[in-house]
C-alpha cells in the first residue's frame, strides 16, 4: 500500500536539498513516523484527563506560575547530586508514583498529559521547548510538595557519547534510573508500569545515539529561535527538536515513543537537559541584543500560533509564547554549568565522571566496574525486548509475526584481518573484499550513505539490522533484527517482526529497516499476481484473507518456512511477502518508484 499523504510530505520535505551521505536515514524516518502517527493520535488512542487531576495540576502550574524563589533552584547534572540528594530525588519519584490520591497515580497522572491533545502543539514546532519547560516545572513542583529540597537534575547526554559504548553509562545502573536491557528490573524504577499499559522496558543503543559535543555546537551556532526549531530550521543539524529525538531512540523502549516516552522518569532529566541546551542559546540571543521571550517563530500551523491556547494542563490563558517567559530561569531555577574539564581543572567534579586528558572532555564512567570506562561489550551483543503494547495494552497475544528477509551487500567502509595473500605477501584489504574478484565489483555496487559515528565493527562481521514497525491504524510498535555476517559481499537472514493481530479486520502498519549506523534499506514486496519482488513503500496492509502473510506466533512461521523430511529441514520461501535489500544506495527510498500493486 501507498505510504499516507501526509508522511511521505514529511520525509520529503525533511530530505530536499539533502544527501543520503549528509545524514543518517534512521533520523529522518523516525521523526516523520512519529509526526504522522500524532495526527490522528486522538482517534486511535483517546485518553481524558479526570476533573481531580485537572484541578491538581492547575494548582501546581498556578504555584510555579506565581513563585519567586529567593535563591534559584539548582538543576544539576544527574552524576553531580551528591549521594543524598539522589537518594531524595529517587525517594520522591518512588513517592509520586505511590500516591493514587488522583487517579490512577500522581505520577501517571503527569505522564498522560504527554499524550492525547496536547501532543500536536507541544511537539513539531516553535511551541515545543517552552510546552516541555512548563510540563518539567510541574514534575518539579510534583516532587517538591513530597520533598521540599528536592530539585530535578538533567541528563547531559553528551557525556555518554564520548564513551566506545554509551549504552554502558553509569546513568544505566541500579545507582541511577536502573538497568538499560530490557525489562527493567533493578534500580529505583524496577517492575515499574504504566496504569493498563506494559512494564517499565529500555532497548538502550539498540537504534539512534545519544546527543554529542557537535550536536550542541551546532545548535548554539544560531541565533535565532526560527533557525533552530521546527518547522523552519533549514538545516537538520541546527533543529533542536530533531537532535532530541535521537536520545529517545538511543533509550529506546517506553522513552523511544512519543506516547509512553514520559512512562520513563528518565524523560524528565532528559527534557532538563534539553531546557538546559535551550536556556544556554537565550542567554546568547541576549548577549547579542536579542529578547528571547519574543522570539517566538511564525509558522502557518495553527497549533503553534504564539496567541494560542496552550494545550494540555495549562491555565486558560496561558499561551504557547508564555512558555518564552524570562520568568522561569530568572525567578525559580538555574542549570548547573555542564560538566567540563581542563589543564586547569582536570577534575570534572564527580566521582562518577572521568576526565579524558587527551581530548579534556567529561566522560561518564561504565557501570561495568571490571572494564574500562572506555572499552565495554559492544552493544551488538545485546537483544532487544518489545513491550507488546496495542493502544494502551499490553498483551502478547494481540500480535502475530510477519517473516521478513534481508539481503545486505557488504557496507563499503569495512575492513577484516583476514587478508588475501598472494607471492607471500599480504594485501591491504581483506579475502571477503569485492576488489580482488572482479565478477562482485560488476554487479555490486554499494555507496556510501551517512553512518551515526557511534558505529564501529567489532572485528567479526556481525551486524544487526532492525526491522521496525509502527502501526498506521493502531498505536502500537516493535523493533526486531536479523543478524547477517558483512564480510561477505552478499549475505542473507529471515527475522520474524511482530504487528497487530488483524483478526476480522485489517493491519495496517509500516515497516522499516536500518543498520546499527542508521542506513536505510530499500523494501521490496510481493506483487499478488506474478509473485514477483517489486520496490515498495514498506507499508503493508494485511489481513485473514489466503494466502496468510502472518503465523499466530513465531513458531507458526518457522514451521511454514522449513518443511521437515526425515527429521531434516528443507528450506522454502513460502511466507514472504517483504524483502529488504540493504545496498547503501546514496538515494532516499522514498524518491525511488513504488509498485502500487504490492503487499
Amino acid at each position: 500500500m501507498p505510504l499516507p499523504a501526509h508522511l511521505i510530505s514529511c520525509l520529503k520535505n525533511r530530505t530536499y536539498g539533502i544527501s543520503p551521505t549528509e545524514y543518517a536515514g534512521e533520523d529522518v524516518t523516525t521523526f516523520c513516523v512519529q509526526e504522522h502517527l500524532w495526527v490522528d493520535a486522538k482517534k486511535i488512542f483517546p485518553y481524558e484527563v479526570t476533573e481531580d487531576t485537572s484541578r491538581w495540576v492547575l494548582r501546581l502550574f498556578e504555584k510555579g506560575r506565581r513563585e519567586k524563589e529567593q535563591i534559584l533552584r539548582i538543576r544539576k547534572e544527574y552524576r553531580m547530586l551528591t549521594k543524598n540528594e539522589r537518594n531524595d530525588y529517587h525517594r520522591a519519584v518512588q513517592l509520586l508514583k505511590q500516591d493514587q490520591s488522583v487517579f490512577p497515580n500522581k505520577y501517571d497522572a503527569i505522564v498522560n498529559f504527554h499524550r492525547g491533545d496536547a501532543i500536536g502543539s507541544a511537539h513539531f514546532g516553535p511551541a515545543f521547548p517552552g510546552w516541555h519547560r512548563i510540563f518539567c516545572l510541574i514534575f518539579e513542583e510534583a516532587l517538591r510538595e513530597i520533598i521540599p529540597t528536592v530539585t530535578l537534575p538533567y541528563w547531559d547526554s553528551t557525556l555518554d557519547s564520548e564513551m566506545k559504548n554509551p549504552e554502558d553509562s553509569i546513568i544505566f545502573s541500579k545507582l541511577f534510573i536502573g538497568n538499560p536491557d530490557g525489562l527493567v528490573t533493578d534500580g529505583p524504577y524496577a517492575n515499574w508500569h504504566h496504569d493498563n499499559g506494559g512494564l517499565l522496558t529500555r532497548n538502550v543503543g539498540a537504534v539512534g545515539r545519544p546527543l554529542d559535543k557537535k550536536d550542541l555546537e551546532n545548535i548554539l551556532s544560531r541565533k535565532y529561535n526560527h533557525e533552530i526549531l521546527n518547522p523552519t530550521a533549514q538545516e537538520l543539524k541546527y533543529n533542536l527538536e530533531n537532535h532530541h529525538g535521537k536520545g529517545h531512540s538511543f533509550v529506546g523502549g517506553n522513552m523511544g515513543r512519543l506516547r509512553s516516552a514520559a512512562e520513563d522518569p528518565l524523560f524528565f532529566s532528559y527534557h532538563a537537559f534539553i531546557d538546559c541546551i535551550w536556556e544556554k542559546f537565550r542567554i546568547q540571543q541576549m548577549l547579542n541584543g536579542i529578547d528571547p521571550s519574543k522570539d517566538y517563530p511564525n509558522t502557518n500551523d495553527p497549533l503553534q500560533h504564539p496567541y494560542r491556547l496552550m494545550d494540555g494542563f495549562i491555565h486558560q490563558n496561558y499561551t504557547n509564547i508564555d512558555g518564552y517567559s524570562h520568568h522561569f530561569t530568572r525567578d525559580i531555577y538555574t542549570c548547573q554549568e555542564f560538566p567540563t574539564c581542563s589543564p586547569e581543572y582536570p577534575d570534572c567534579g564527580s566521582f562518577w565522571l572521568f576526565c579524558d586528558q587527551t581530548k579534556w572532555v567529561c566522560i561518564s564512567k561504565s557501570y561495568k566496574e571490571h572494564l574500562n570506562h572506555l572499552d565495554s561489550t559492544p552493544v551488538v551483543l545485546n537483544t532487544v525486548q518489545n513491550r507488546f503494547e496495542i493502544n494502551g495494552r499490553a498483551d502478547m497475544d494481540a500480535w502475530v509475526y510477519l517473516t521478513v528477509k534481508v539481503y545486505v551487500t557488504r557496507p563499503p567502509t569495512v575492513n577484516f584481518k583476514s587478508y588475501a595473500i598472494r607471492d607471500g605477501k599480504a594485501s591491504s584489504t581483506d579475502v571477503f573484499s569485492a576488489s580482488h574478484y572482479q565478477i562482485m565489483s560488476d554487479k555490486i555496487h554499494p555507496g556510501n550513505p551517512k553512518s551515526y559515528s557511534k558505529r564501529r565493527s567489532n572485528g567479526s562481521g556481525m551486524e544487526k539490522i532492525f526491522i521496525q514497525t509502527d502501526g498506521l491504524n493502531y498505536d502500537g510498535t516493535s523493533l526486531e533484527y536479523a543478524i547477517i555476517d558483512e564480510r561477505f559481499a552478499m549475505t542473507e537472514a529471515i527475522t520474524y517482526v511482530p504487528v497487530k493481530n488483524p483478526g476480522d479486520g485489517v493491519t495496517k502498519v509500516l515497516l522499516t529497516a536500518f543498520d546499527s549506523g542508521g542506513r536505510l534499506c530499500r523494501p521490496f514486496c510481493k506483487l499478488p499476481d506474478t509473485g514477483q519482488f517489486e520496490p515498495c513503500s514498506g507499508a503493508v496492509a494485511i489481513d485473514s484473507t489466503s494466502p496468510l502473510m502472518f503465523g499466530d506466533t513465531y513458531a507458526d512461521n518457522i514451521l511454514s518456512r522449513y518443511e521437515f523430511k526425515q527429521d531434516f529441514p528443507y528450506s522454502q520461501d513460502r511466507g514472504i511477502f517483504i524483502i529488504y535489500y540493504c545496498d547503501f544506495q546514496e538515494v532516499w527510498p522514498w524518491d525511488m518508484s513504488w509498485s502500487k500493486d504490492s503487499c
